[in-house]
Formats: C-alpha cells, sequence, structure tokens
C-alpha cells in the first residue's frame, strides 16, 4: 500500500547541511517540494519508518513533523504541484 506523507521540518543551525536531508527524503519514494520547508512523498513507508528515516539526518535540537495526507488540501501552490498530489489524496 502506498502512503501519501507530509514532512516539514525547521533546521535550527545556520549551515545545517541541507543537502543530506533532501537527499534522504527523496530516497523516500517519489515526491513533491512544493514549500521551502515542505516535502510530500508517496511511498510504501509508514509515517513511524519515515520518521525514523528523518531522525538519523536531523540534530537533536532541529524541528520537525511527519503526518500522512489523507484529504483533498487547498491552498496556492503551483499547478505542477496540484497535478502531482491529487491523484493520491484520499487513498
Amino acid at each position: 500500500m502506498l502512503n501519501l506523507i507530509l514532512i516539514s521540518y525547521d533546521l535550527h543551525k545556520p549551515a545545517k547541511d541541507y543537502p543530506d536531508l533532501y537527499t534522504a527524503i527523496q530516497g523516500l519514494g517519489e515526491w513533491a517540494h512544493p514549500l521551502e520547508s515542505v516535502w510530500l512523498v508517496y511511498t510504501s513507508m509508514t509515517t513511524s519508518q519515515v520518521n525514523s528515516a528523518i531522525a538519523k539526518i536531523v540534530d537533536n535540537d532541529d524541528s520537525y513533523f511527519v503526518m500522512p495526507v489523507t484529504q483533498t488540501a487547498v491552498g496556492r501552490l503551483p499547478q505542477t504541484i496540484w497535478d502531482w498530489l491529487n491523484p493520491k489524496v484520499g487513498l
């Protein structure tokens, strides 16, 4: 079963190496990066498994959350993001 999961974070060190986090998130499954600190991942992993993967990358003082997306979303994003997102919502 595939899950649509939202990941959001605040990395607190100004010089934090974002590319390592980006690479880890991109390795979780099909992804979209709609906002600066928000990713959507379409994956066979559970939210707990995604959490474990992210926890290995971020520092102890960083903040993040992982949440399943199960309903249609609203907002202002590029159409390409909506085209990617909408078919995956409500699984």
